[in-house]
């Protein structure tokens, strides 16, 4: 065995010491020393493979099953530049997934299935990132925000390339771009933008932006007008549904007015039917209806001054007409006040007259009553006097000829004659009544109204019946 302190011990230590630690290719991956590259693709992975070599510079693992990137998962890559994690099926991005990456530069996580991104998942500071792919890399819209907030805490100042096609965006939050001062390639194509708000790229000195294939109708005044600060802007709008009302006026102008728009010449109207496929630089004011020719506005302002000075003089002869009938319509008017003082009072003499009658009615009823109350008391006291009979004579006043018109005998004849010879018990004698003998009974009276409304005393007779 040589020993090390000759030439030959050094040489060896040397080369010992020039290998660099874990240069072992992990099983399922390809590994190229010279190139730095690591490749493992289509491996089935459903993780990210551990021992990677740390000379590694550009790392390429996409096409696998790996649902989840954890923190540790790029330890040990001090020199990796360029990271492709494309067409994973990655879903959730944990916190610390890629600060251990000083040398990272593009980063690519398109066709993924991204629903939850932890904020601090690219780290704090982490100013080396050059380029991000996000391409078809969202579950849904609705994971735009997390990402939002991991691209805002990231610290990506010199991240120049940032690509969002195709993830069905509808809208771009507020300050999503915010902290990327150099931002210069933006991509947000075909997806489902509605409109962009003024402050959407505040800020920015953008080059390159595209927002074809989405569902612009038209850009407002104020967002044109940021993107018109950006001077090295070039601008790209095809396949957008434009409606060419008079609510793309601001849009036409601009596109006539700038050269930012590199794809000016090929934006035409999606509606309305009668104005499709026709170039938005070819639109004009008096084609969409919206603003009139100068000699039209001067007719119409002189139709309104025309129209005011008829109504003017109308009113003028309507008081005139007035005040020469002023008498007329004060006599008018006062007959009009008399004819609704007379109504008034008519029904109102109705209304009392009414009433009177009701309680007239009410009087009477309460007058039949007493007086029903009172025929059968006088038709007891009648009978107890004639014997003290029991029981009540109403029943025989009730009979037919009692107190019928004298027949020429005497009072006690009648009676006697009226009552028959089988209403007492034989052998009883009744005391003979003289002719004058009626005139000692008590008969009750009662009330009724007169002629005149008052209440008048009138007497009954035994049977009940108002003696005149």
């Amino acid at each position: 065995m040589p020993r090390l302190g000759g030439p030959g011990g050094l040489l060896l230590l040397g080369c010992l010491l020039l290998v660099p630690p874990g240069a072992a290719c992990p099983a399922p991956c390809e590994c190229s020393e010279p190139a730095r590259t690591v490749k493992c693709v289509q491996k089935e992975l459903s993780a990210v493979p551990p021992g990677i070599p740390a000379y590694t510079r550009n790392l390429f693992i996409t096409g696998n099953r790996i649902p989840r990137l954890a923190s540790r998962d790029f330890q040990g890559l001090p020199r990796l530049v360029t990271l492709s994690l494309a067409n994973n099926r990655i879903v959730a991005v944990e916190t610390g997934a890629f600060s251990a990456l000083p040398s990272l530069r593009s980063l690519d996580l398109s066709n993924n299935r991204l629903a939850a991104v932890h904020p601090d998942a690219f780290g704090v500071g982490n100013s080396s990132l050059w380029a991000l792919n996000l391409s078809r890399a969202l579950h849904n819209a609705s994971a735009l925000l997390p990402l939002a907030a991991a691209i805002a805490r990231g610290g990506f100042h010199n991240l120049s390339r940032l690509e969002l096609a195709s993830n069905g965006i509808v809208y771009l939050p507020l300050g999503l771009f915010s902290g990327l001062a150099g931002l210069r390639h933006l991509d947000l194509r075909n997806n489902s933008l509605v409109d962009v708000k003024n402050a959407t790229f505040a800020g920015l000195d953008l080059e390159h932006l595209d927002l074809t294939a989405n569902a612009l109708k038209t850009l407002r005044a104020e967002a044109l007008a940021e993107l018109g600060r950006q001077p090295h802007l070039h601008l790209f709008l095809q396949d957008n549904p434009f409606v060419c009302s008079c609510d793309i006026e601001d849009l036409v102008g601009w596109l006539n007015r700038s050269r930012q728009a590199a794809d000016a010449d090929r934006l035409t109207c999606a509606f309305p039917r009668a104005l499709q496929n026709t170039s938005l630089l070819a639109l004009a004011g008096a084609e969409l209806g919206c603003h009139s020719s100068p000699h039209g506005e001067r007719a119409l302002q002189t139709s309104y001054a025309l129209l005011g000075a008829v109504l003017g003089l109308l009113g003028v002869a309507f008081l005139f007409v007035l005040y020469l009938n002023r008498r007329g319509l004060k006599g008018w008017v006062t007959s009009t006040r008399g004819a609704c003082r007379s109504l008034l009072e008519q029904r109102r003499y109705r209304y009392e007259m009414g009433a009177e009658s009701r309680a007239a009615r009410v009087s009477t009823l309460d007058i039949s009553a007493n007086a029903q109350g009172r025929r059968q008391a006088t038709a007891a006291n009648f009978g107890t006097a004639r014997g003290g009979r029991r029981g009540s004579l109403e029943p025989r006043l009730r009979r037919p000829g009692l107190f019928s018109p004298p027949r020429g005998g005497p009072w006690q004849d009648r009676a006697q004659d009226d009552v028959g010879p089988t209403s007492r018990p034989s052998g009883e004698h009744r005391p003979a009544l003289s002719p004058a003998a009626p005139r000692s009974l008590c008969f009750p009276c009662t009330l009724a109204p007169g002629r005149d409304g008052q209440l008048l005393s009138v007497p009954l007779d035994p049977c009940g019946a108002v003696t005149r």
